[in-house]
């Protein structure tokens, strides 16, 4: 019969009381070594922060990189914007504004220091949209393109009207009704374009060039109401300096009477104007170019259309006949009703090259 097998024997305990050996000091990390445990410390932690401060040092370099710092009270961060991120902004970065920045924090070997590398950033309070438009109209008026001065009056009874808009909108439909339910036949030459949502801005400003290559006498833009958002494309700065470049007279009819954009303030004639304000100030001109007009006639005149005022001058009744917005019969009485053609076609020539 085998034996069990023995145990070994247990370790010796040693002397409990004895002292112990000290270690040695352990050998110095390098620069370089501490700065990269730090690194792999630090920026797996705090690879997705959000923070808030107030921008200082702003600076834009030649490539388009902007570096700043976020400063509280009590601490300061620096932070990059590389050129990529820094072109999609919608508003400009100013000292003193106030920030969220969205990013990472990286820290940087050479330089021992660390910094937020933003990705995004947006003003805190305020939104992107709302501060870029501020931006954009102090630059713009700065530049004049906002001054009423610049603005020009609109041709009394335009000969032909454009219309940058959608085709499916119903603002065209509302305008074509009534324009023409006060002036039916008057042309309306379309530009159509897209009236919302990304790159609406581009075709409205293509429309607005190609109107005014087409002989057309005043343009109006136009859409109907909607979000800020759904309006947004109006306050583009490339649509707002070609406008105001436009060497065609533009009104701008864009979303309910309370919206205002950008293209409302330098148009030369907004939806801000009643059409009461527009009939009298039409009239009042009407009245006096046509009597300069009639002036200009070397021999008095007596109207045989209206019969029951045998006396009156064709002054009178072709000032009735303009402020009641009938042009088509004032050629027509010229022609049919004086039977000389020349002297009277030649008058209602200068009636519409006159703005009349």
């Amino acid at each position: 019969m085998s034996r069990p097998p023995r145990r070994p024997p247990a370790p010796p305990t040693g002397d409990l009381f004895a002292p112990r050996a000290v270690p040695g000091p352990a050998a110095p990390l390098t620069v370089l070594q501490l700065t990269q445990a730090l690194k792999a410390a630090v920026e797996p932690r705090f690879g997705d922060v959000h923070v808030r401060g107030e921008v200082a040092n702003l600076r834009v370099q030649s490539s388009g990189h902007v570096y700043f710092t976020l400063k509280d009270e009590g601490a300061t961060l620096p932070c990059v914007l590389w050129a990529t991120q820094a072109r999609r902004l919608r508003f400009e970065l100013e000292e003193g504004l106030e920030l969220v920045a969205h990013g990472r924090i990286e820290i940087y070997p050479p330089h021992g220091k660390y910094q937020l590398v933003a990705t995004e950033v947006e003003p805190h309070g305020a939104g992107a949209l709302a501060l870029q438009l501020e931006q954009l109209k102090a630059r713009l008026a700065a530049e004049g393109l906002l001054a009423e001065a610049r603005k020009r009056p609109l041709p009394f009874l335009p000969r032909r009207i454009g219309v940058a808009t959608s085709t499916t909108t119903a603002a065209l439909r509302d305008f074509l009704r009534v324009l023409h339910g006060r002036f039916p036949g008057l042309p309306v030459l379309v530009a159509p374009c897209r009236v919302q949502g990304e790159g609406a801005a581009a075709t409205v400003a293509a429309a607005v060039k190609a109107l005014a290559r087409h002989g057309v006498e005043v343009i109006v833009v136009t859409r109907g109401g909607g979000s800020r958002e759904d309006l947004w494309a109006f306050n583009d700065e490339l649509l707002a300096r070609t406008i105001a470049a436009s060497p065609v007279p533009v009104v701008s009819a864009v979303g309910h009477e309370t919206d205002v954009s950008l293209c409302d303030l330098v148009c030369d004639l907004n939806k801000e104007v009643t059409v009461e304000q527009i009939n009298g100030a039409s009239k009042e001109a009407a009245a006096g170019r046509l009597k300069g007009i009639l002036e200009y006639c070397d021999e008095p005149l007596v109207s045989s259309d209206f019969k029951g005022n045998q006396n009156s001058s064709i002054f009178d009744s072709l000032q009735t006949l303009v402020l009641g917005g009938n042009m088509a019969k004032i050629i027509a009485w010229y022609d049919n009703e004086w039977g000389y053609s020349c002297r009277m076609a030649d008058l209602a020539l200068m009636l519409f090259d006159k703005g009349l």
